[in-house]
């Protein structure tokens, strides 16, 4: 379930990750808890025109998971994720979030978009 800080999925054919939601500062999404080992994928990308150097970290509940800045505008993380780090409540939190945010308008004169936007997120997959 996307909660706060997520936009509308927005497409497009001609980019590298075809489709995406825009994530805020910081974007919540609660996943149900298998309660066992788990794979956890997410793709996703970053304006590395708008906003070089920016970093990208994924928390669990509150648990760091990892933090990093994209060496290229997308990036491809999977994590095997411990049973015991998704706590012992039906659902967990998987909080997205970038240290720096960016809006459109006016970093591209041309654009008309007033968003802070984060990061891209194109995928999030947990088994």
């Amino acid at each position: 379930i996307f909660e706060d800080g997520w936009f509308d999925k927005e497409t497009n054919p001609e980019s590298a990750l075809k489709e995406w939601r825009w994530t805020g500062k910081e974007a919540k999404c609660l996943i149900d808890n298998p309660r066992r080992d788990a794979l956890l994928v997410i793709q996703g990308g970053v304006n590395n025109e708008a906003m070089p150097g920016q970093k990208v970290v994924f928390k669990i509940n509150d648990t760091l998971l990892d933090e990093f800045i994209p060496s290229e505008s997308t990036f491809d993380k999977t994590y095997q994720i411990k049973k015991e780090m998704l706590g012992d409540k039906d659902d967990f939190v998987l909080t997205i979030g970038t240290d720096k945010t960016f809006v459109p308008a006016k970093v591209f004169p041309q654009v008309t978009d007033q968003r802070e936007l984060g990061a891209q997120i194109s995928l999030i997959y947990f088994r």
